[in-house]
């Protein structure tokens, strides 16, 4: 089922009965990205994606995004859904969403899931690159920019292979919108360091990282996990920065075992 909340299009799965779990998904991608997730957890939970601002079918608006807003418009589909606690799972940037959201407002989450992200803001030298990503969607187009990026995320064996599902997303991301495209590269460029929140956030916390991840290193994340409270590590083996895509199965058994240790 289908709606839209606040110019974001929202796909929900399985029983509204169920316990919730809201997906956000990565840069420059949209909700597709989780289709292996929410067909394998839809029979026991109440699954919702949605297209991220200016990405995917979502309203692009201006094209003036920050972080800050990125999280109201999670808090509005968390409110138009009446979504009681719901776990929030975010992969890359819908990582970095999670995690100013769980720090705004910890009442609002039972627990979260952070996949292939970081709790540290761009340096300086990635704060140049995104400038770079602009200047290059304003003087060529979104598509050279997209056909660029998206191989970056997988393996290289992946990408060789042309998989199904590399080639979907890749022609899922070509579709992006300009405006949109270039608005998430400013909300991600303006993002908040929250490394020294991470011993505030007292949710239970599963963080997965890709063995070969060559944009968020394995350490990286391990680190961001022993920070957290309650956090679990889980390396994801044959797997780059698109783990939930690459390694979908084990991705999938991993969320079905803290899930379980949540709901029983």
């Amino acid at each position: 089922m289908s709606k839209v909340v606040n110019g974001l299009v929202v796909h929900e799965y399985g029983d509204a009965l169920n316990p919730p779990i809201i997906f956000l998904h990565g840069f420059p991608y949209n909700y597709r990205m989780w289709m292996s997730q929410l067909n394998c957890l839809r029979p026991q939970y109440h699954c919702v994606a949605y297209d991220i601002r200016g990405l995917g079918e979502s309203d692009p608006g201006d094209g003036q995004y920050t972080m800050e807003g990125f999280v109201d418009d999670l808090e509005a589909v968390i409110s138009e859904l009446n979504l009681k606690n719901p776990v929030i799972c975010g992969f890359s940037m819908g990582g970095y969403i999670t995690l100013r959201a769980v720090m705004r407002n910890p009442q609002l989450y039972k627990a979260m899931i952070l996949i292939n992200t970081r709790a540290t803001a761009d340096s300086n030298e990635a704060r140049l690159k995104r400038a770079v990503g602009i200047r290059q969607i304003n003087e060529e187009n979104v598509n050279v920019f997209v056909e660029g990026f998206v191989p970056n995320c997988f393996l290289p064996e992946y990408v060789k292979e042309r998989s199904r599902m590399y080639v979907d997303m890749l022609a899922e991301a070509r579709k992006s919108k300009s405006k949109g495209v270039k608005g998430c590269l400013l909300a991600m460029a303006g993002r908040l360091d929250l490394s020294q929140a991470l011993k505030e956030m007292r949710l239970p916390s599963l963080v997965l990282a890709g063995k070969s991840d060559p944009l968020v290193p394995v350490a990286e994340m391990q680190a961001m996990a022993a920070a957290l409270p309650l956090g679990k590590f889980v390396e994801v083996h044959s797997a780059a920065h698109m783990s939930p895509v690459e390694n979908s199965g084990f991705v999938n058994q991993e969320l079905t075992k803290f899930l379980n240790s949540l709901f029983g």
